[in-house]
């Protein structure tokens, strides 16, 4: 039902626009009683009055289906679902575990640990006035 919702508000959307840009602005009133021409699919003043009836019945339903999409929206957020996770699987699990085992291990952590990948240990500095006492 929520797509068939959602279809229709999009057709009533572009149809609307598609109205709303067929339609004359307020200074071309003006220049066709002064005798300019006219430049109108329907005339002079052929179908303003079709117009203005057939975009505001669709800008109601464009509002009707507005209100529809947000009420079933939610009815589809509060419906029971099974929850999956996303990271089922992924790297970013195995971290996550690896941070809870770690967090739960009664022994403390070094501070400047680092994994057993390969990577390089940090080097510390050697404070700057050692250097200055073996001169």
């Amino acid at each position: 039902m929520f797509y068939v919702v959602l279809s229709c508000h999009a057709v009533l959307c572009l149809s609307l626009i598609g109205l709303v840009l067929l339609q004359q602005g307020k200074g071309a009133d003006l220049g066709a009683a002064l005798g300019g021409s006219s430049q109108s699919i329907f005339g002079a003043a052929g179908a303003s009055g079709l117009l203005i009836k057939m975009t505001t019945t669709i800008a109601i339903l464009f509002m009707v289906t507005s209100v529809l999409l947000v009420k079933l929206y939610q009815t589809r957020l509060n419906a029971p679902s099974v929850v999956v996770d996303p990271l089922e699987g992924s790297v970013m699990q195995k971290i996550g575990a690896e941070a809870e085992s770690a967090a739960s291990s009664t022994e403390p952590a070094a501070p400047n640990a680092v994994p057993a990948e390969g990577l390089a240990a940090p080097v510390e500095a050697a404070p700057a006035d050692a250097a200055a006492k073996t001169e």
